[in-house]
């Protein structure tokens, strides 16, 4: 059996073998993440959903790069403009292949050292449904808004080196119970993972 090269410690943090590797990553780009929102609203459309998905997206980009930015101190990496990154991703023409495209050339074309990935999904379908389409929804960070056990939100948080698009390190698990939008939802994400994010000054003290 093939021993893995990664480790999950308690607070649900997967590290690879290569870690250290984070240490030599200069300037770090966030991008958009992929996002799915599933409302209990009979009368919301498909088509409303994505709208909302797309500005959730939009949201937590922007909500990670502002409180990096805002505490850009306490890092040793310097995070990418999330406005330029973006704009090199349309030119690129990347934007809309982004899950289909290896990291290595995401991030030669935004010329960064690393790429932060994430994917977001908000709220849930009735048991019927889910049952149906059961492991369809990777739900590797669980974060619960209450409310009712149908509106429930899911995150994925991962970093990958440029050079190999190897993932370095992996946030797999955290439960948050709020009736906050996805605002505050992130605002409480990133004040949980503040000292144990892999950039962190304290990394290297």
């Amino acid at each position: 059996m093939k021993k893995s090269n990664k480790k999950m410690s308690k607070e649900g943090i997967i590290i690879s073998k290569n870690f250290i590797q984070i240490t030599n990553h200069k300037k770090v780009a966030i991008l958009p993440f992929s996002t799915k929102i599933v409302s209990d609203k009979k009368k919301q459309s498909k088509k409303e959903n994505i709208k909302i998905a797309e500005n959730a997206m939009d949201v937590i980009q922007e909500k990670m790069y502002r409180h990096f930015a805002k505490n850009q101190f306490d890092y040793f990496v310097e995070f990418q403009d999330v406005d330029r990154t973006n704009q090199i991703l349309r030119s690129s023409g990347l934007w809309n292949n982004l899950s289909r495209t290896p990291t290595e050339e995401i991030a030669k074309a935004l010329g960064v050292d690393a790429v932060i990935r994430g994917d977001y999904e908000q709220g849930k379908e009735e048991r019927n449904v889910a049952e149906k389409v059961a492991g369809t929804y990777a739900q590797i960070a669980t974060f619960g808004l209450a409310g009712g056990k149908k509106n429930e939100g899911t995150l994925n948080l991962s970093i990958a080196d440029a050079a190999t698009g190897e993932v370095l390190w992996r946030r797999e698990s955290n439960d948050v119970s709020s009736s906050d939008k996805t605002e505050k939802i992130i605002d409480y994400i990133m004040k949980s993972i503040t000292k144990s994010f892999p950039y962190h000054n304290n990394l290297i003290e």
